[in-house]
């Protein structure tokens, strides 16, 4: 009875925790962005930033250079994947309720847009553009409304000319066709690319951080074999009818 209790207790548990690491990371982006420099919170996982270190990522508006959000991640990739992963909770579960759901929505919404990810956009466009073909004309307005503002982000970063970025991929490359066999079949671990490089590879200090294309580097960190079974687990759960809600396990 205690464990059935408990597992009732679970996923209000997981859900507080969510919205904690969201707040929290939330706070620490804008404070960076506002600052142009970390905050100083390095004992809870705060990179060394600042706007003026070469490799750090930034986003020009109106002609002005701002730091990109990282709140505590390692990349504000890597901020923008979790707030995706979040909003597709969020429009894919049923079982949760709604002001928790709303609270998910907004938040995670903030967090793409404060991480200027191109790749989290991209992700975030596929899940609003299937929102607006699956809730009612009120919020297909306002989904619509988010769309486009994001659509004016999203190409405004692709117009952008960065070299960092072409000679970032460059030396990604470089990095993975000189890794061994069995790193390319099982990673090297994940959150080790940056003490990868620093093991194998003679560098400028600054260099030694995460690539800033947040698939390569989890292609490169989890394995070629390990992302297939992933792949195929995942494949397998989410075409069962029965279990297409992600959150139906922690819910009931």
């Amino acid at each position: 009875m205690d464990i059935l209790q408990k597992q009732k207790q679970l996923p209000k548990f997981l859900l507080k925790s969510f919205y904690l690491i969201l707040i929290t990371n939330i706070l620490v982006s804008i404070y960076q962005i506002i600052l142009g420099k970390s905050i100083g919170l390095y004992f809870i996982g705060e990179k060394y930033l600042y706007v003026e270190m070469i490799g750090v990522a930034k986003q020009s508006i109106f002609g002005s250079l701002i730091l990109r959000g990282y709140g505590l991640m390692s990349h504000p990739n890597v901020l923008g994947f979790f707030g995706v992963i979040l909003f597709w909770l969020y429009i894919s579960s049923k079982n949760i309720k709604q002001q928790i759901s709303s609270i998910f929505s907004r938040e995670s919404v903030i967090l793409i847009l404060i991480s200027f990810s191109r790749t989290a956009l991209f992700c975030f466009l596929i899940s609003i553009t299937k929102n607006l073909f699956s809730k009612k004309n009120s919020t297909k307005i306002f989904s619509l409304l988010i769309l486009v503002f994001v659509l004016v982000i999203f190409f405004s970063r692709f117009a952008e000319s960065d070299n960092y970025r072409i000679e970032d991929t460059k030396r990604f490359i470089y990095t993975y066709s000189n890794s061994k066999v069995e790193e390319k079949l099982f990673g090297i671990g994940l959150g080790q690319y940056s003490s990868y490089l620093y093991k194998n590879f003679q560098l400028a200090n600054w260099q030694y951080q995460p690539v800033h294309n947040l698939f390569l580097q989890l292609f490169f960190e989890i394995g070629l074999i390990p992302l297939i079974l992933i792949f195929n687990i995942t494949y397998y759960y989410t075409s069962k009818q029965n279990e297409s809600n992600p959150l139906k396990m922690l819910t009931e």
